[in-house]
């Protein structure tokens, strides 16, 4: 956008007694026309220093997408939770020290894994989730399928200690790119 603003033309600098003369050079029906700006910091020698800067960033980064691309096409994860999904049946139960090697929770573990969930008001369970789980509303169930469904697991209502204070939010998954609990 800033481009349609900029000046035409380019600069030329050239050194006399130890101060930096520009002139800009620009093209008229074929000819080559030459602006004398001075020495000081000429707005227009700001203009044109600022076009060929973003001239060559947007250059760099065209480059650097084209290279990212490129990577994330080739790029292959090293998260065991990733590439067991593609490991000989023999090789899909890793040991969890491979997670602790990776720096990630175990996923299946995780959702599998005993917790301490809230007891209050139980007598309200009375929908069941695709996994099995007793929730309090039909709103919970289609949440809770939803997460299943994208291939995350869950935690339902499981108590967790907040700023000090015992609470039971609905549902804490982890997140599976950046391994943080949610």
């Amino acid at each position: 956008k800033e481009a349609a603003d900029f000046p035409e033309g380019r600069l030329t600098v050239s050194r006399k007694g130890g101060r930096c003369y520009f002139e800009k050079i620009t093209l008229f029906r074929g000819r080559k026309r030459i602006k004398y700006l001075g020495s000081g910091l000429h707005y227009e020698v700001q203009q044109l220093q600022k076009k060929y800067f973003l001239k060559k960033s947007m250059e760099a980064m065209k480059g650097n997408i084209l290279l990212m691309e490129d990577f994330l096409k080739n790029y292959r994860s090293i998260d065991p939770n990733q590439m067991q999904k593609d490991f000989p049946a023999a090789y899909r139960a890793l040991p969890q020290t491979c997670f602790d090697a990776a720096g990630v929770f175990n996923l299946e573990n995780w959702g599998r894994q005993e917790y301490h969930r809230s007891k209050k008001r139980s007598e309200n369970l009375t929908h069941i989730t695709a996994k099995g789980d007793c929730v309090r509303s039909k709103s919970e169930v289609i949440i809770a399928n939803a997460i299943r469904a994208r291939g995350l697991v869950y935690r339902y209502e499981e108590l967790t200690d907040i700023g000090g204070y015992m609470k039971a939010p609905d549902f804490k998954i982890i997140h599976p790119v950046i391994h943080r609990i949610i």
